[in-house]
Parts: C-alpha cells; structure tokens; sequence
C-alpha cells in the first residue's frame, strides 16, 4: 500500500503538469505543450473513447507533433450531459 509521504511525494513531482493543465494549458512546461484528457471511465470507454485516444495518438505521431502534444487517458470527469 502507498503511504501519505509517497502521494505527496508524488504530488509535488507532478505540481508542473497538473499546474498547466489547471492554467488551461496556455503557458507549456515540461515536455509537452499541450495535453488532450481523453475520458477513460467506464460509460466513455463503452462508447469508444480508447479507440479515440488511440487514433488521435497515432494522428500526433503521423502529424510529427508527438514531441509537443501527449494524449492522456483520465479518469470520469462529469456526466455526459
């Protein structure tokens, strides 16, 4: 099991990209200058969002643009409304 010191741990090397990510990806840091959250829970997943990951993972890399553009599975972030 994880302990509190290892989340934080894990927090604080993370700071940057969650930072960018909650700044609306406008400013790049770190390797990548934008990020594209793809919902990976289990209603989006049913309805093909890996699939849609997966082909916007293989258009960044068609495009030449895998150094500047990470595609992110995350988890449920709202209902589909």
């Amino acid at each position: 099991m994880i302990t509190v010191e290892q989340l934080n741990e894990l927090r604080d090397q993370n700071k940057d990209i969650v930072g960018f990510r909650q700044d609306g990806g406008v400013q790049g840091t770190g390797k990548y200058k934008r990020h594209v959250l793809v919902c990976a829970g289990t209603g989006c997943t049913s309805s093909g969002s890996l699939k849609i990951a997966d082909e916007l993972e293989k258009e960044i890399k068609e495009k030449g643009l895998a150094e500047d553009v990470c595609v992110i599975r995350t988890g449920c972030t709202d209902f589909v409304h």
